[in-house]
């Protein structure tokens, strides 16, 4: 062998030897080996504040012939429409990723959704691309203000424009 390929099989070498200490160091540092032995530090919380609570409350009372489902994701509302291509989906998905309604009505015998419904505590919180989505989608969003929370019978008559997709 002649020195220029024995520099070159040692450079190889000694390459190598960096590459794999460094994936061994990052795998240390970015995920430990085994679960701490003692207790992980999560709590459970409460799904609802105290006015989303009375709220459901009210949704359930004045919807009940439906079924009312809280803090769901966009994605599980909405999907692309087939047909477009596989890097544009993403994007259109990436777009509602995250994004959620406070409530979801919908129909009791097959779960197709009636109305989602925003409680909005701060109106400048308002989202565009989610009320977009869902316009777009055919999925109605119905938005009240926390502080101006309907009666059921206010419900009941906020909901009755779609009562003849209901049945």
């Amino acid at each position: 062998m002649n020195s220029t390929m024995t520099v070159l099989l040692l450079v190889l070498v000694v390459s190598g030897l960096v590459i794999s200490a460094t994936i061994i160091f990052l795998r240390k540092v970015i995920k430990p080996e085994g679960a701490p032995s003692g207790p992980w530090p999560y709590y459970a919380k409460k799904v609802l504040s105290q006015t989303e609570i009375m709220f459901f409350r009210q949704l359930v009372e004045a919807m009940p012939d439906c079924v009312v489902l809280a803090r769901v994701p966009l994605n599980q509302l909405i999907d692309v429409k087939n047909g477009v291509y596989k890097r544009e989906r993403q994007w259109w998905l990436k777009n509602i990723n995250l994004k959620s309604v406070d409530f979801v009505v919908c129909r009791h015998a097959d779960f197709s959704i009636v109305a989602a419904v925003d409680l909005d505590e701060r109106p400048h919180a308002r989202s565009r691309t989610k009320s977009r989505a869902l316009g777009d989608a055919g999925v109605p969003l119905i938005r009240w203000h926390s502080e101006k929370i309907p009666d059921v019978v206010a419900m009941r008559a906020a909901f009755a424009k779609y009562a003849q997709k209901m049945q």
